[in-house]
């Protein structure tokens, strides 16, 4: 029979206790458990209760291998056959017939447990152990590791894994790999610093996804370091074309630091990199927020653009506009610092930097935020001078500077403008002419609302409750607008009528209706 055990010829063992059954010979207890390992394979929990019963009957007592055994058929059974009553009903008899559960046991009964998926009981049972002085072997620890990673508990397998090495066994590198992975996954920082480290030394293995999220992690938690080392690897080691969100947590990481100098230099990194660098990424990395705090966060971003030229290092274009663009809305009362803007970009050819639309675009919002119409004239003629073309938020920042004097007749032409450079008007920019429009009682902003609607742009109902709450007939207007649309269409292109004389004309019809 132990030869048949020892081949896992199961079937034949089975036969075997057949034939011992209707011999005289009395079985004992080596072969009662032999007849119960036969089992284990087949997941017969029915039968190895039986093979208990008649123990009983034949006066045999249990020990630890019987009940080993039952535990194992327990874990090997179908799921519909997995009673969680039966399980505990053979550990209450290891304690009942007097005997010590040991580590073979317990890896059974936790075993059995993680089976059954239960598996907050199978990790309370796990931590108890230290305290009955038994101590798990490598197997058991690596099934707990696994078992934690599989239902998304990356604090419990490193705690796992912190107290296998303390235990002196030699975890498997793609055990920390794996830790690693879910550490990452759920952003939980000790583990992925902990694993980073000891991986560092001992070889790391972890596909792009994985690295994105301990980019993503470092940048929020402001791990510069951490980020040059991942991004090192994904150059050097998975020999990875980079894009340009693999650089953008560098940004991040110096943020979260307060480290503004650095925060900005590595803008210059990306774009060396060959990527695009604008206002996005300086607002989307935090660096716009952490500059706009205060006027001595401003200055100290601006002595930095002074300090990287000193060193000798690229100013970027993008670092000069985010301080202009801070000076916009300064601190949790939004102040404006019109003169600290203006000095950032006089500037500009100090610090080897050459002023870009997005520039322009930075102080036009400083111009807006103070309602100074004045100088934003000024700039964009220096804009075109420098043959500099207007951006639609260009565009529409002077037109939006437009509307917050009373004069507004340039907005008209600015709109004509932006179109004639095939850039297509945001939304805002029509809805500013509108309510201008309303404010002042003007017409056309029912010219300007159909214009809006030809782009299919959608407005609230209440939008149009305020023009109607204005004395504007929408009905009529538009029904004016369709009866004349071919004259002004053919007004437009004709070289003889301008766009006031199209707009004149407009006016002078809603008003004779």
């Amino acid at each position: 029979m132990d030869k048949f055990s020892e081949r896992k010829h199961w079937r034949a063992i089975l036969k075997l206790c057949e034939e011992v059954k209707q011999s005289d010979r009395k079985p004992d207890i080596s072969i009662y458990n032999t007849i119960l390992r036969a089992y284990i394979p087949l997941g017969s929990i029915k039968h190895s209760f039986k093979i208990l019963e008649d123990m009983k009957l034949a006066n045999v007592n249990p020990n630890l291998t019987t009940y080993h055994y039952l535990l194992r058929t327990w874990s090997q059974a179908p799921t519909s056959e997995q009673d969680p009553y039966l399980r505990e009903q053979i550990f209450e008899m290891i304690v009942n017939d007097g005997l010590q559960p040991d580590l073979k046991i317990y890896e059974c009964y936790i075993d059995s447990l993680l089976a059954g998926e239960e598996c907050e009981r199978a990790f309370e049972i796990f931590d108890s152990l230290k305290s009955k002085n038994i101590y798990p072997q490598l197997e058991l620890y690596i099934a707990m590791i696994r078992k934690a990673i599989s239902i998304n508990e990356p604090r419990i397998a490193l705690n796992y894994l912190k107290s296998l090495e303390q235990n002196l066994f030699y975890a498997p590198t793609s055990l920390y790999n794996d830790v690693l992975r879910i550490c990452a996954y759920e952003y939980y920082a000790d583990g992925i610093l902990y694993c980073w480290d000891k991986l560092k030394h001992r070889g790391l293995n972890l596909d792009e996804g994985v690295c994105i999220d301990i980019l993503y992690f470092a940048g929020s938690h402001g791990k510069p370091d951490l980020v040059v080392q991942v991004i090192e690897y994904l150059m050097d080691v998975r020999r990875l074309k980079l894009e340009k969100f693999h650089f953008s947590p560098l940004t991040r990481a110096y943020v979260n630091a307060g480290d503004i100098k650095n925060a900005m230099e590595s803008l210059n990194i990306m774009r060396q990199a060959g990527f695009q660098v604008g206002f996005f990424d300086t607002s989307s990395t935090g660096l716009y927020s952490l500059i706009r705090k205060d006027k001595r966060t401003i200055d100290n971003a601006y002595y930095c653009l002074e300090e990287l030229h000193k060193e000798g290092k690229i100013v970027d274009v993008s670092a000069l506009n985010v301080v202009i663009a801070a000076c916009s809305n300064i601190g949790y009362k939004r102040n404006v610092d019109m003169i600290r803007a203006l000095e950032t970009y006089k500037a500009a050819e100090k610090l080897g930097v050459q002023p870009n639309v997005e520039t322009f675009s930075s102080i036009l919002l400083v111009c807006l935020s103070a309602k100074r119409k004045d100088l934003a004239d000024q700039l964009w003629k220096e804009m075109l001078e420098l043959k500099i073309v207007p951006s639609s938020l260009a565009y529409n920042r002077m037109i939006a500077i437009i509307c917050t004097q009373d004069d507004y007749e340039e907005a008209f032409a600015y709109l004509e403008e932006m179109k004639a450079q095939n850039l297509l008007p945001p939304r805002s920019v029509y809805e500013r002419i509108i309510n201008k429009c309303v404010r002042h009682g003007d017409s056309r902003a029912i010219l300007a609302l159909e214009e809006a609607e030809n782009f299919e742009y959608k407005f609230p109902r209440s939008f149009y409750q305020d023009l109607e709450d204005q004395g504007f007939d929408l009905g009529l207007a538009k029904e004016i607008i369709k009866n004349q649309k071919k004259n002004f269409n053919q007004q437009k292109i004709s070289s003889n009528v301008n766009n006031s004389d199209v707009m004149n004309e407009f006016v002078d019809i809603i008003k004779s209706q």
